[in-house]
């Protein structure tokens, strides 16, 4: 049917993808059925009874027939379902899926099939144990050929929160051929057509996604996230770097609704919510087990309180953190002094000068870069412990930069500490299944990305923090990156890096809170993340909305600022903030785009307020 299919092969499953494939292609060729016909035709089965069962104070009511369903409800609300099945349709539904990404600086190309799509179920039995309520039955294909069996498991986790799990295993044989490689579970339930859809993390473009289709990873947003003319040309530069609509930094697979109606997911791996058809919610997950949680609340402040429960509420910031403006610059310590002179003409309140460059600065392909290897730069900083004293006496603050990623200083500029070779000598890096150092491209250089999974990392890194920033004098910082954790890295702990990318920015910000609060200034310094998951919030200080465009569309510029900090503020992440006027600017030979003052002015005033 002019079709193509991408398998993955091996060496050991060659014969048998290729012989599926080969009946599989014959017999739909022979019945002419259409490409994924099965996908098409669901349906729900029932070998048990209607019924009414409680887990804590939720109900879960099944009817059987051929409009089955399952609906749930509150013992405060009996009359109104916060979650239900469409009638009649299949709910649960499995594959085996082809699923490959590839990690090109920060962004990610995924390429997924599913060529053993289980969308017919059936439910064998309900039945309560103790708290619980558990379901209990089968998944087939359209023809029959392909089964699974399955568990739905609901219990009250804590008050307002249903938590549930399902599992798939098992699988089917064709002739001589077993296979029990069912990775997807997806989940599909009913929604309405005026229900409006917000949360899901940061995301920049819109703020209903009721007819989208939002994949939540952690990932660079891009720049001008799809804008043409400008995504067509990056693309072309540099493959996936312009992003899209739907790409961001700190994606949560979390909602709530117009219908005061909450669900979120405890996985970790890559997670689809689907919204584009109006009668129903798909949730995928790229795993053999979905854990997740439907909320329970009167009002959207109900919900988002019985989140953050579980992602964890962030803490106000210090009080100098507000007394003042928070200066990012760069350039020496002359340079500093420079910038100071010229504020204090203006009587300008100053909290803190953020100075990224004192680590030093490396030329690149897109001009300079900080050099990441995370120790003063005494040449660029000269006269470091009296520039120190005397912003001290004027109770000014210092903030510095850092991420998880180190490059190797020598031969290219003077070092008292190579930290880079200090990770690979103490196997602290990510590596590849070949047992090489797994080098991430930034720009035009490689460096190498330390894995959080490793406890002495841990402990060598919140070191690092303590003696070469905290002791430095420096009372924050920007902890950046940590979206670009390739999924083939092999972990220290033996997670794989498929399931650990979306945790590993959550752990890079409990291990900076960690550093803060064994040098006894847990409450004094503040440090702002770029990437996020669900629980960030519990750890993280503060969060930055990374690299807007110095324009003022919905892509990538200012009103995208203010769509993300709204859907953020609903996931939990409560205290954020973006660049004021922008960040990027692209202009060649007079022709591009380049900051207008009304934008700057346009873009204090909000960051004032926000």
């Amino acid at each position: 049917n002019g079709a193509v299919l991408t398998l993955p092969i091996d060496g050991e499953n060659r014969m048998r993808h290729i012989w599926k494939v080969i009946l599989g292609v014959v017999v739909a060729t022979a019945l002419a059925v259409p490409a994924q016909a099965g996908s098409r035709h669901t349906s729900l089965r029932s070998k048990v009874d209607s019924g009414v069962y409680e887990a804590g104070d939720f109900r879960i009511e099944f009817k059987s027939g051929r409009r089955a369903q399952l609906k749930v409800t509150h013992v405060d609300e009996p009359s109104r379902a916060i979650w239900e099945t469409r009638p009649g349709v299949s709910f649960i539904r499995s594959a085996e899926s082809y699923f490959h990404v590839e990690e090109h600086r920060g962004s990610f190309d995924i390429d997924e099939y599913n060529y053993r799509d289980l969308t017919r179920q059936k439910i064998e039995a309900i039945y309560q144990e103790y708290d619980q309520v558990v379901l209990l039955g089968s998944l087939r294909d359209y023809w029959g050929w392909n089964s699974a069996q399955f568990a739905m498991i609901f219990s009250e986790s804590e008050t307002g929160h249903l938590q549930f799990e399902i599992d798939v295993w098992g699988g089917s044989c064709w002739f001589w051929f077993c296979d029990e490689s069912f990775n997807q579970i997806r989940l599909v339930y009913a929604s309405e057509a005026d229900e409006g859809f917000l949360g899901f993390g940061e995301q920049f473009t819109y703020d209903n996604l009721k007819g989208h289709r939002v994949g939540i990873l952690a990932q660079e947003g891009g720049v001008s996230r799809g804008r043409e003319p400008f995504a067509t040309v990056l693309n072309l530069l540099s493959e996936g770097s312009a992003g899209d609509a739907y790409t961001s930094y700190a994606p949560v697979p979390h909602y709530l609704t117009t219908k005061n109606r909450s669900l979120f997911l405890e996985n970790t791996e890559y997670s689809v919510f689907d919204m584009r058809d109006d009668r129903e919610v798909e949730v995928r997950v790229q795993s053999p087990t979905m854990v997740g949680r439907i909320l329970y609340g009167t009002n959207p402040m109900d919900l988002i309180e019985e989140f953050t429960e579980y992602s964890g509420r962030m803490k106000a910031l210090p009080e100098w953190f507000g007394q003042g403006a928070v200066v990012g610059m760069q350039g020496g310590t002359d340079r500093l002094y420079e910038v100071w002179n010229q504020l204090q003409e203006y009587n300008t309140p100053i909290a803190a000068f953020w100075i990224q460059d004192w680590v030093g600065k490396r030329k690149t392909v897109i001009g300079s870069q900080l050099w990441w290897n995370w120790e003063l730069d005494t040449d660029h900083y000269a006269g470091w412990n009296t520039m120190r004293a005397d912003l001290e006496n004027a109770d000014i603050r210092l903030m510095g930069y850092i991420n998880s990623f180190l490059v190797d200083p020598d031969g290219y500029k003077p070092w008292r500490r190579n930290l880079f070779q200090e990770a690979l000598n103490d196997e602290l890096v990510i590596y590849k299944d070949n047992g090489e150092p797994y080098f991430i491209t930034n720009t035009d250089f490689d460096a190498a990305m330390l894995d959080l999974t490793n406890p002495t990392t841990q402990t060598w890194l919140k070191d690092v923090i303590k003696d070469e920033m905290i002791a430095a004098g420096f009372s924050g910082w920007m902890a950046d990156f940590c979206e670009a954790l390739p999924f083939d890295a092999v972990m220290h702990s033996g997670i794989s890096g498929a399931t650990y990318h979306n945790q590993y920015p959550v752990d890079w910000a409990q291990l900076n809170a960690e550093a803060i609060a064994e040098a006894g200034r847990e409450g004094d310094i503040v440090f702002f993340n770029r990437a996020g998951f669900t629980r960030s919030p519990a750890y993280s200080t503060l969060f930055w909305e990374g690299d807007q465009m110095v324009t003022w569309d919905e892509q990538d510029g200012f009103k995208s600022a203010i769509t993300g900090l709204i859907t953020g503020g609903i996931s939990g992440i409560s205290l954020n903030h973006s660049d004021i006027g922008g960040y990027t600017s692209i202009e060649k030979f007079g022709f591009g785009l380049k900051r207008e003052e009304d934008l700057l002015l346009r873009w204090m005033e909000a960051n004032a307020f926000t």
